[in-house]
C-alpha cells in the first residue's frame, strides 16, 4: 500500500496494490490499470517516471503461496491476476512449494488480458508441474478456451481424481463467490480456499 499527493494538492490519496512479481530481494513490483477517472492510476501513468520516489508502506497481508504437498489451483479474473502471477512465479522458481500448479485465469477478451505471454512461458517451461487455462468471457475466438463463469467448467481444469487441493482466489466479489459455491460443491474443502478482497476486507457472502 502506498500514498500518493492528490493531483489537487490538497490531499493524501491511499491505494492498495497487489505485487505482481515474486520478490528477489532487490526490487518489488506492482502493476496498475489505467482507470478512466482513477486519482490515483492516472497519476501513476502520468506523472511518475523512473527514478521518482513515493511513499510507500512495507508489503503485509495474509495472501500467500504457502509450501503444501496438495495440488494449488491459482484462480483469478480481470486485474486480480497480479498476485497470482507472482504466485506461479514464486512456484517455478521453487518447484517444492507445490507438485503440482494449475493457472486459470478469467478474461473478457484476449485484448484486455493482461501477462498471458508471461504465463504461457512460464508454463511451457515447467510443462510437467505447471499448466495454464485461459477462459475468456465475452465470445472472442482464440486458441484459449472460452467459456463463461459455469459450474460446468470447473471439472476442466481442476486436478483430476481429487478435490483435496489448495485454491487461492482472486477476482470482483461475484465471481469469487461463484466459484467458492462452485468448488464447495466440487468437494473443495473451505478451508483450502484461499481469497482477499480489493480493499477492505469484507464478507464474500
Amino acid at each position: 500500500m502506498g500514498s500518493a499527493e492528490n493531483p489537487s494538492g490538497t490531499q493524501e490519496a491511499r491505494r492498495n496494490y497487489s505485487l505482481s512479481q515474486a520478490a528477489d530481494g532487490k526490487s518489488l513490483r506492482i502493476s496498475v490499470k489505467r482507470e478512466p477517472h482513477g486519482v490515483v492510476s492516472n497519476l501513476l501513468h502520468d506523472k511518475y517516471q523512473e527514478g521518482d520516489v513515493v511513499n510507500v508502506f512495507p508489503p503485509s497481508g495474509v495472501f500467500t503461496l504457502k509450501q503444501t504437498a496438495k495440488p494449488v489451483v491459482l484462480l483469478s479474473a480481470g486485474v486480480g491476476i497480479t498476485p497470482t502471477l507472482a504466485m506461479l512465479q514464486h512456484a517455478s522458481k521453487a518447484p517444492e512449494t507445490a507438485p503440482e500448479v494449475r493457472f486459470v485465469h478469467f478474461a473478457r477478451t484476449p485484448a484486455a488480458h493482461a501477462f498471458a505471454d508471461v504465463v504461457e512461458a512460464i508454463s511451457a517451461a515447467a510443462p510437467a508441474t505447471i499448466s495454464h487455462h485461459f477462459i475468456y468471457t465475452n465470445g472472442a475466438a482464440s486458441a484459449a478456451a472460452a467459456g463463461d463463469l459455469a459450474f460446468a467448467r470447473l471439472e476442466d481444469w481442476m486436478p483430476k481424481g481429487t478435490a483435496d487441493i489448495d485454491v487461492y482466489l482472486l477476482g470482483p466479489k461475484a465471481f469469487m463467490r461463484t466459484m467458492r459455491h462452485g468448488l464447495i460443491a466440487k468437494g473443495v474443502p473451505a478451508s483450502q480456499i484461499h481469497y482477499e478482497f480489493f480493499g477492505p476486507t469484507q464478507a464474500i457472502e
